[in-house]
């Protein structure tokens, strides 16, 4: 199972002309369909009088890809903006290319490289970011214990997302999932065993790169 992917951190714009032609690019993060289709029709109601609003998204924990013409001569607009996310490996993401006709017509040629070329724009201006399977595990372990492996939690690649002093210390960490036993193994060496640990969950988490 792949544990991480690529994707983009905030929104981005570009804008090309091409032969008089008007090509607004906008890109979103998303995490699913129901929120990329609320990022077209955010579009499409803000440029209601372009002449097409061209969309494509592709996310990764459904598998869901999807991509129209919007009027465009079939296979000119949404699937050359798709085959770029593919392309360059970027999911959870929605991209709508927004055009004004300039007067002249571009052909079927021009049309494919205007739109590839507005969603190239997009990703060049994106920040990248990756977001990685991380697992979350609750750690509970006496004041000597946690005294023992402190600095080797600290100094590991892990978040402390909570702590918690009372009687013992509780925390709550966020691992990568690849790396989840291997930490598990050596917290249980380290303390000799003397620790409550567990998963509670999976998620996925999303870090600029």
């Amino acid at each position: 199972m792949q544990t991480s992917y690529l994707t983009i951190m905030d929104s981005v714009n570009a804008e090309l002309v091409v032969k008089q032609s008007k090509f607004l690019g906008h890109m979103s993060y998303v995490k699913s369909k129901e929120e990329a289709e609320m990022f077209i029709a955010k579009i499409r109601s803000e440029y209601k009088d372009a002449t097409h609003n061209v969309p494509a998204y592709s996310i990764y924990c459904n598998g869901v890809m999807y991509c129209s013409d919007d009027g465009e001569p079939h296979g000119t607009a949404g699937k050359p903006i798709l085959e770029i996310l593919k392309r360059e490996n970027i999911y959870d993401v929605c991209v709508v290319v927004t055009r004004y006709f300039g007067g002249v017509l571009l052909g079927t040629g021009g049309l494919v490289s205007a739109y590839s070329d507005t969603c190239k724009e997009l990703i060049k201006k994106a920040v990248i970011a990756k977001r990685t399977l991380c697992a979350s595990l609750n750690v509970v372990v006496d004041y000597g214990e946690f005294n023992k492996i402190e600095h080797f939690i600290e100094n590991y690649d892990v978040s402390i997302v909570d702590k918690n002093f009372s009687d013992k210390v509780s925390m709550t960490l966020l691992i990568k999932s690849e790396n989840e036993d291997e930490f598990k193994k050596l917290l249980m060496e380290k303390t000799a065993a003397n620790l409550k640990i567990e998963s509670i969950g999976h998620l996925w988490e999303r870090v600029k790169i």
